[in-house]
């Protein structure tokens, strides 16, 4: 092996090989347990020389605690050329997708709850802000270059890509993912390119996300217009999936997943400025120290859930998110931190199943109290007609007095013929006269006007009265429905160690199709080369619960949004290849793994299924709390529907068509 040197001309003694990239190898150093060195697979620049000896002289204790800083650089002892670079050795630590990641948690960090990866996000935010400080930039920020440990201490690496600022040089990052990168550079060279801080913070944002929203992309959601829309193009489009906004971009989040609301309305307020349109202006997003302060004090407002104690939310809330979307038929994201399956005994429930139904069983139907009856309006008053009718009936009653005189002279020419020329024509103008006087009066008009508001306050009145019979039934069927869903819920709580027990012989029968599950479930797509799975496809794959070959099946990945028929079939040729490479271990059986997870199943179906049951006594009180609610909305309605009607009723009645006699009165 080729000697190496560091600036002092010492020898630098290059011991096993940790790990190999595409830019060089990292190597022990022998006698050194604390540094390692890096070596470039090719010459380097002259450029990039010059930025890793700046990079040396301005690295000091508090970089180098959170940072795979250089130290110092090597040479090959060909001249004065950089071959390599000492950095402190990093142990202990893994990828932070192994964190977020749901499938990889189970692994890596099965004990972890919601807290912890709010502790890790701030201090993902801490390093950053360290960063920013000495006047330096990120750059490629993406999940590769984050490592984090089982106690949330975080650490960067690739340190020698970031954009390093060395008056009066500004060393740039050549390099970028465009899963990471803010809108306004997607597309660009990087080469040369200067970034900023508010360019990182997007980055930033992003690993944030990732942690509290359980590996999902801001941008991978459900696209609501035509077409595929890539990762890629969504970030330079701003179309923040989870965004107050997100509707008018046609998007949607995708199933299973956390709504802004179930954060803190500073944390959600911050997401919204450094993913939404206007924060690509320069200072615009949030910077690395507002992030760990809003996490701060979320960390120290938490509750834990009385169902499950491994899941931690936002205290304020009005339940556990975590539980709401298990009963939407998510899984327990956090089932492994207060589970640890030894015995199928768990399922044995038929006990505490027969104690949580007696809940649902005191449980009375809604009671609806009687509909509101007409009230006593025997003293209503009538409206007064309007002025001109009131006029006009006077005069039609001093006409009418003159007709009755006219008939008592017409009655009087019985006795005395000779004065009939004269009573006959009288009678007869006076009569024409009190008709035209009726007619013209308005009377008539106002008394069809009266009729038809009495007529639409009954129709009112049978409206409101339709709805207070229909909110009675609806509530009596949702009871009686929910009364019917949990007594299945109770049926498969009891029936769960009897499905175990045939699972598991099912499994002895199938060892094989066992062994080759457990071997799938390895494989990672995010650590393998699949033609038409880049990066964005896989976050948007992983955002839809698709993260390993056992999660690859034809139909359920051509349903992912983006996904065409091609990228499909090149998913499963992948999933195929490993299938063509296993072979199975008879004489080891059902393998141990294999049968934990089985039994890790079985508790997440007992879990949602007892949370369902807890929940069912007060998901049937808040059927007759809701119907209460609707029928006291209605009760005013009628109430005043009916007194709207006897006023009308009342009003017609005083306008009947005037009577002879009724003027004598």
């Amino acid at each position: 092996m080729a000697s190496y040197f560091d600036p002092q001309g010492r020898s630098i003694a290059l011991g096993q090989v940790i790990g190999s990239g595409g830019e060089g190898a990292v190597y022990e150093i022998a006698g050194d347990a604390r540094r390692v060195a890096k070596i470039y697979h090719r010459p380097i620049e002259p450029e990039k020389a010059d930025k890793l000896r700046a990079m040396a002289v301005g690295a000091s204790e508090e970089l180098t605690a959170f940072a795979s800083w250089p130290l110092s650089v090597l040479s090959n002892g060909r001249g004065d050329n950089v071959a390599g670079i000492v950095l402190p050795r990093v142990k202990s630590h893994t990828e932070i997708h192994n964190l977020y990641s749901p499938a990889h948690r189970k692994i890596a960090f099965p004990d972890k709850d919601w807290s912890f990866l709010v502790h890790v996000a701030m201090n993902c935010a801490a390093a950053f802000d360290a960063i920013h400080a000495r006047g330096h930039v990120i750059g490629d920020v993406n999940q590769g270059n984050l490592l984090v440990s089982q106690r949330g201490t975080v650490y960067l690496i690739d340190c020698d890509s970031f954009q390093v600022s060395a008056p009066p040089k500004l060393y740039s990052c050549d390099v970028g993912v465009p899963q990471y990168t803010p809108p306004e550079l997607q597309g660009q060279n990087f080469r040369g390119l200067e970034r900023t801080a508010n360019h990182d913070r997007f980055g930033l944002a992003l690993v944030i996300f990732h942690l509290l929203y359980m590996g999902r992309h801001p941008f991978a959601g459900r696209y609501q217009g035509a077409g595929d829309m890539p990762i890629e193009q969504a970030i330079a489009e701003y179309r923040y999936a989870f965004g107050s906004r997100a509707h008018e971009m046609e998007m949607a989040r995708p199933p299973h997943t956390l709504d802004v609301g179930d954060i803190t309305p500073e944390l959600a307020a911050l997401f919204e400025r450094a993913f939404g349109r206007g924060s690509e202006l320069a200072g615009a997003r949030p910077t690395a120290g507002q992030w760990h302060a809003e996490l701060f004090e979320l960390s120290g407002k938490l509750e834990v859930c009385k169902a499950d104690r491994g899941h931690r939310y936002a205290t304020g809330l009005a339940d556990c998110p975590w539980c709401r979307l298990m009963l939407d038929g998510a899984p327990n994201f956090f089932l492994s931190v207060t589970f640890r399956a030894t015995t199928p005994a768990i399922l044995d429930v038929t006990g505490e199943v027969a104690a949580l139904f007696r809940g649902v069983e005191s449980a009375r139907r809604p009671r609806a109290p009687a509909m509101p009856s007409p009230p006593d309006l025997t003293h209503v008053v009538p409206s007064p007609p309007p002025p001109a009718v009131e006029s006009a009936e006077s005069l039609t009653k001093m006409v009418s007095y003159v007709v009755i005189g006219s008939l008592a002279a017409s009655a009087g020419m019985l006795v005395f013929p000779q004065i009939g020329l004269i009573t006959v024509p009288i009678f007869v103008v006076f009569t024409l006269w009190w008709l035209v006087m009726f007619l013209a009066s308005g009377h008539r008009p106002e008394r069809q006007r009266r009729r038809k508001i009495r007529r639409a306050c009954r129709a009112e009145l049978r409206h409101w009265q339709s709805q207070w019979n229909a909110a009675v039934s609806s509530a009596d069927d949702e009871f009686r429905q929910l009364r019917k869903e949990l007594r299945g819920v109770r049926e498969q709580m009891e029936k769960l160690r009897s499905r175990y027990d045939n699972e598991l012989r099912r499994l002895s029968r199938d060892v094989w199709q066992k062994q080759l599950d457990a071997y799938l479930q390895t494989k990672f797509i995010s650590e393998a080369r699949i033609v038409g799975v880049g990066p964005g496809r896989t976050a948007t794959l992983a955002s839809y619960g698709i993260e390993t070959a056992a999660d690859v099946e034809y139909n359920r990945v051509l349903a992912v949004p983006g996904v065409d028929p091609d990228t499909t079939n090149e998913l499963c040729a992948w999933r195929s290849s490993y299938e063509r490479q296993f072979h199975v271990n008879r004489a080891q059986g059902v393998p141990a793994a294999e049968r934990q997870a089985l039994l890790l199943k079985f508790a997440q179906i007992r879990q949602q299924l007892e949370l369902k049951l807890r929940s069912g006594p007060r998901r049937l009180r808040e059927v007759e709390e809701e119907l209460a609610g609707r029928l006291g909305e209605l009760r005013p309605r009628i109430e005043a529907a009916y007194r709207n009607l006897a006023q009308a009723h009342v009003d017609v009645e005083a306008m009947r068509p005037p009577r002879l006699g009724r003027f004598s009165e």
